[in-house]
């Protein structure tokens, strides 16, 4: 049996944390430094239990 999904309001809450972090990322000087040339894509992916209940790329 399957566990009921999520409510909205913590996926997005979650969606918004996930956000945040790469944000923060984006700005560190020290992750640009270590990326240098490569392309970085902002993914977020969240799960509920083995379910993938939000995909988002910015």
């Amino acid at each position: 049996m399957k566990p009921a999904k999520p409510a909205r309001g913590i996926i997005e809450k979650l969606k918004t944390e996930a956000e945040e972090q790469l944000r923060n990322y984006s700005i560190d000087e020290k992750f640009k430094k270590s990326m240098e040339k490569t392309q970085v894509i902002k993914l977020v992916l969240i799960f509920y239990g083995s379910d993938l209940v939000y995909i988002g790329q910015k």
